[in-house]
């Protein structure tokens, strides 16, 4: 159960592949009635589909999350990825803050950030 550096590379491939997907999606039409009411509103998700596509820098917020020491320990049959950032200052506090999705650690890293 010893702690592994973790740095977070995506192959271009994958990338590219993901656009690929995302071009080729096949959208349901819209439920009648007010647009969230049975699910997620198609204009939407068409929008956040582009988004990611066209729009997202992939190595900008591959590089936010490479900026900080990243780790994976084996823990009861899950792998766990954290971050350690040490405390500043004369008198740090241990800080462990949690997250699940769609959260990601970069909300919370203002919290630890100098």
């Amino acid at each position: 159960m010893k702690p592994t550096g973790f740095s977070l590379r995506i192959p271009d491939a994958d990338i590219a592949d993901l656009r690929d997907r995302l071009a080729r999606t096949r959208f349901p039409d819209q439920a009648p009635g007010d647009a969230w009411a049975y699910g997620t509103d198609v204009a939407y998700l068409r929008r956040l589909s582009e988004y990611w596509r066209n729009e997202f820098d992939w190595r900008a917020e591959e590089a936010a999350l490479n900026a900080f020491p990243q780790f994976r320990v084996a823990l009861h049959d899950i792998d766990l990825h954290y971050l350690h950032v040490p405390g500043v200052g004369p008198d740090p506090m241990p800080l462990l803050l949690l997250h699940a999705g769609p959260v990601r650690y970069l909300n919370l890293s203002t919290s630890f950030r100098a």
